[in-house]
C-alpha cells in the first residue's frame, strides 16, 4: 500500500518552489483494489499539501488484495510525506 501511494505522489510545483514541506495522514477504506471514504486525519500544516495528499491516495494504483482479504473492506491510514529532494 505504502509503495503504491509513494509511486503516485505528485509534489505540487508551487509548494516545492515556496519551500513547503510536511506530512499528512490520510485515512481511507480499501476494498478489492479500490479506495473510498478518503479523508484527512492529520494536516501537514499546508492546505496545498493536504489536498495533494488526498489526491495521491485517490489516484494510486493499488495491488490486488491477497485472497484472504478479498471482498473485505479494510480501514487504513497512511502518511503522505512531502520533503525536499522529492
Amino acid at each position: 500500500m505504502r509503495r503504491a501511494v509513494e509511486s503516485a505522489l505528485v509534489y505540487p510545483a508551487s509548494a516545492r518552489a515556496s519551500g513547503q514541506h510536511g506530512r499528512a495522514r490520510v485515512t481511507f477504506d480499501f476494498l478489492d483494489g479500490r479506495v473510498s471514504a478518503v479523508s484527512l486525519a492529520q494536516s501537514s500544516g499546508s492546505s496545498l499539501l493536504d489536498q495533494a495528499a488526498l489526491a495521491t491516495v485517490r489516484s494510486a494504483n493499488y495491488p490486488a488484495p491477497p485472497p484472504e482479504l478479498s471482498h473485505k473492506t479494510l480501514h487504513l491510514s497512511v502518511y503522505v510525506e512531502f520533503k525536499a529532494g522529492q
